[in-house]
C-alpha cells in the first residue's frame, strides 16, 4: 500500500514538472506556411508585411562625442520624419528632422543644440531618449558632478546628485561646493525610460558591512534616492527613498550597475540594475505609488529588455530565445520565439503577435519578421539581407515603418523600411 502511495506522488510530482516547463514554441520557415490549414492569419499577415520600399540616410556618427546606443529614431515623430543625432561640420552636437516620404530631405530641418563650440564637458557616455530629442551625460560644474539634460530646441538642464535642479547662481558658486561624486566609492548614474520621457538618475555607494556572523557583506547605498526628471512637465521628483540594496556574493570593489532600463507611467515606476559580474544577480526595483518592492534576478549579460508598463511585463533574449516576465513573478519567464540563430536584437509588436529581429547569419547581419498562427506556432521571414552593422530597431506608431540603426566607423545609417500594410 505504501509503496502505491508513494508511487502515486512520484507520478503527480513528475506531472507537475513537467507542467512548470516552458514550451518551446515552434518556429516554421516560411516556405511551410502555405501547407499548414491553421496559418490562415498569418498568410493575411505576411501579405500586410511585405516590403514596399526601403531608404537609406547616412549621416556622420559623433566619434569624439563618444559612440552611442542609439542615435536615430522616428519615435513620435511626424509621418515621415526620421530624427537624428549627428554633429556638423564644426564638429558641434546637432539634431536634424530628416524627411524621408521623398529622397531625403534635411536642409530645412536641422536644428544643432550648440553653436561656436559652446556647450558643457562631456565625460560620459550619453544616453538618447527613445524619441531622440533628448540627450543626457555627466558633466563638471566648478567641482561638482552634474548630468546635463539638452533636448532639441531648449535650454540645457542640469541635475546635481542629490535630485536638484541646479540653477544659474549655483552653477556659479558650486566651484567652492564638495564634490561628493568625487568621493571613494560613490557613482553618478543615470537611464531613460523606455518612452523617453523621464531620466532616472541616483548616486550609488558600495558599502561593506559585518554582519551578525561577523562575515563581510556588501550592499549599494542610494543616499540621496532614485530621482526621475519628467521631460514634458519639468517635475523633479523622487521617485525611491534613500536605501540600502544587499547584495549576496563575494565581495567585489567594482560592483556597480553596468546598465540600466526603466519604465516609469504615473505612480507606477520600475528600473533594472545589470551588473556585469556574473556572480552577483541583477536587480530589479518597482514601485506603485507607496508600495516598493525588490526583486534578484538572473539575466545574461545585455538582455536588450523591452519594457511594456500598460502589461506590467518585460521582454528580454537569452541564447537565441525571447523571452516574457511579469513583474510581480519573480524570476518566472516564458519563451515567446526561439530563434536557434545568432540573434543580437530584438523588438515585440504592440499586441505580441510579430517579433522583430536583428540576426547575425555568416558574415552578414539580416532583418526578419517572426509571425504566430492561432495555435501559438511561429512562420520566420526575411524582411532585409545585408544589415551590416545593425543594432537596434524601432516602430512607429501606425506599425508601417521599422527603422533599423546600423553603426559604422564614420557614419552611422538609418535604414527605413516600409511595409504595404493597408490601414
Amino acid at each position: 500500500m505504501k509503496r502505491g502511495i508513494r508511487g502515486i506522488f512520484f507520478l503527480l510530482a513528475v506531472f507537475l514538472a513537467a507542467g512548470c516547463r516552458s514550451r518551446r514554441p515552434v518556429t516554421r520557415n516560411l516556405e511551410e506556411i502555405h501547407l499548414n490549414p491553421d496559418a490562415s492569419a498569418v498568410i493575411q499577415a505576411i501579405q500586410e508585411y511585405q516590403m514596399s520600399a526601403s531608404e537609406t540616410y547616412r549621416y556622420a556618427n559623433l566619434g569624439d562625442w563618444l559612440d552611442l546606443n542609439r542615435t536615430a529614431s522616428i519615435y513620435g515623430a511626424a509621418p515621415g520624419r526620421l530624427r537624428v543625432l549627428t554633429k556638423d561640420t564644426a564638429g558641434n552636437l546637432q539634431w536634424r528632422n530628416v524627411e524621408y516620404r521623398y529622397p531625403f530631405y534635411d536642409a530645412s530641418y536641422m536644428e544643432g543644440s550648440k553653436k561656436d563650440g559652446e556647450g558643457f564637458l562631456l565625460f560620459s557616455l550619453p544616453q538618447i531618449s527613445a524619441d531622440c530629442q533628448a540627450a543626457a551625460w555627466k558633466t563638471l560644474v566648478g567641482a561638482k558632478t552634474c548630468i546635463v539634460v539638452e533636448e532639441q530646441g531648449k535650454p540645457a538642464i542640469l541635475l546635481d546628485e542629490s535630485g536638484r535642479m541646479v540653477g544659474e547662481e549655483e552653477r556659479e558658486a558650486s566651484a567652492e561646493a564638495e564634490d561628493l561624486a568625487g568621493k571613494e566609492n560613490l557613482r553618478l548614474s543615470y537611464t531613460w525610460s523606455a518612452d523617453g520621457r523621464t531620466l532616472l538618475y541616483y548616486q550609488a555607494a558600495l558599502i561593506h558591512e559585518q554582519d551578525e556572523e561577523g562575515e563581510t557583506i556588501q550592499a549599494l547605498q542610494f543616499p540621496a534616492g532614485i530621482y526621475g526628471y519628467d521631460r514634458e512637465t519639468g517635475e523633479n521628483r523622487m521617485l525611491w527613498d534613500p536605501m540600502k540594496l544587499y547584495l549576496p556574493g563575494e565581495n567585489n570593489p567594482y560592483l556597480y550597475p553596468w546598465e540600466g532600463a526603466a519604465g516609469v507611467a504615473g505612480e507606477k515606476a520600475v528600473l533594472f540594475l545589470l551588473f556585469q559580474d556574473d556572480a552577483f544577480p541583477d536587480v530589479m526595483l518597482l514601485k506603485d505609488g507607496d508600495r516598493v518592492e525588490t526583486r534578484l534576478l538572473r539575466l545574461p549579460a545585455h538582455p536588450c529588455i523591452q519594457i511594456e508598463m500598460e502589461e506590467k511585463i518585460y521582454y528580454y533574449q537569452e541564447q537565441g530565445e525571447v523571452r516574457r516576465a511579469a513583474f510581480s513573478r519573480q524570476g518566472q519567464s516564458e519563451i515567446v520565439v526561439a530563434t536557434d540563430s545568432g540573434m543580437e536584437s530584438f523588438l515585440v509588436s504592440k499586441d505580441g503577435e510579430k517579433v522583430f529581429t536583428i540576426e547575425s547569419r555568416g558574415e552578414t547581419k539580416d532583418i526578419f519578421l517572426y509571425l504566430r498562427d492561432e495555435k501559438g506556432n511561429w512562420y520566420k521571414q526575411a524582411l532585409y539581407v545585408g544589415a551590416d552593422g545593425a543594432h537596434a530597431l524601432q516602430m512607429s506608431e501606425e506599425q508601417q515603418i521599422l527603422l533599423v540603426e546600423c553603426r559604422g566607423e564614420e557614419e552611422n545609417e538609418a535604414l527605413i523600411l516600409r511595409f504595404a500594410k493597408q490601414e
